[in-house]
């Protein structure tokens, strides 16, 4: 379906909404019951409408691959829950513009409940400094931020020294942090302006579970991911932990910090266990750990 097929397609059941629904259209704010999804629904199934734009994705975006996963995902209940995730440009809406449309995608891939800003963990940020500054003896270190997302915490460690590679799993995260732009979020852009364009940092494509790129790195960095609700399973938990052993250097540090809700400190805490069962060393709170390998034991 093309965009004008699906502006025509969605038009018309807004209309048919607008005639049998009689209560108001959603709006920011509004709480989103049970009763809610069923009524919306009814008339705007959010199954055939994000298929709608699964469809446009692959056409209008670089590869079929860069659709923003959530879309492809059973975590949206209904088009209300949808826009809740959405900026007020396009909330509450149901057909669009051409030229909106990488934005919207943008939006979609960056939703503003992962809370993609820098800045959100300065106590992390100082013991990575003190580390930096006692590991490096004058050469240059390696940092890695797995589930790095647009990026501007990764441009946050460039500013401490070394070189930093931003591992993120949605291809437009890595396009918006490589050209440090936020078409969704005009205001929110102002903030890669902090930092200077000639910061040596890198994004590449990859899972936090599984990247391997063939480097050794004195510092991996993964917050608010590993132990949240994307990142808990126990075989994926063991897998991030074989990651982080195959690309941290001797004598490394794995840095893990979250924002989690107290109902997630579970899989936190499952993390921790399992990293301790293969010879991991850890200190600090469950909102900021540091893990290391005391006799460089392998995570296998």
């Amino acid at each position: 379906m093309n965009l004008r097929l699906h502006n025509i397609c969605w038009s018309r059941r807004y209309a048919v909404w607008a005639r049998y629904a009689g209560g108001g259209w959603w709006g920011r704010g509004s709480i989103i019951s049970p009763d809610m999804r069923g009524f919306y629904e009814k008339f705007l199934p959010f199954n055939e409408f994000k298929h709608s734009l699964i469809t446009i994705g692959e056409q209008i975006l670089k590869s079929p691959d860069w659709v923003p996963k959530i879309l492809r995902s059973n975590d949206i209940l209904s088009l209300p829950d949808f826009w809740a995730m959405l900026p007020d440009a396009f909330a509450g809406r149901v057909t669009f513009k051409e030229e909106e449309l990488f934005p919207l995608f943008c939006a979609i891939a960056d939703p503003s409940r992962f809370g993609t800003a820098d800045n959100r963990y300065p106590e992390q940020l100082q013991q990575i400094s003190d580390f930096i500054k006692k590991a490096g003896q004058g050469r240059a270190v390696r940092l890695l931020d797995l589930g790095c997302g647009i990026g501007l915490g990764t441009y946050e460690l460039a500013q401490l020294g070394g070189t930093v590679v931003g591992v993120t799993s949605e291809h437009l995260e890595v396009w918006m942090a490589e050209h440090r732009r936020l078409p969704h979020d005009a205001v929110r852009e102002k903030l890669f302006r902090r930092y200077p364009q000639t910061l040596p940092v890198t994004f590449a494509y990859g899972f936090a579970e599984s990247y391997r790129d063939g480097s050794l790195y004195d510092v991996i960095v993964c917050n608010g991911l590993a132990g949240g609700r994307f990142l808990n399973a126990t075989v994926k938990l063991t897998e991030f932990l074989q990651t982080c052993d195959t690309l941290l250097a001797p004598q490394g540090r794995l840095f893990i910090a979250n924002r989690f809700h107290e109902g997630e400190r579970p899989g936190v805490e499952r993390l921790c266990a399992i990293a301790r069962r293969f010879g991991w060393q850890i200190e600090g709170h469950w909102k900021s750990l540091v893990f290391f390998r005391k006799n460089n034991v392998t995570t296998t």
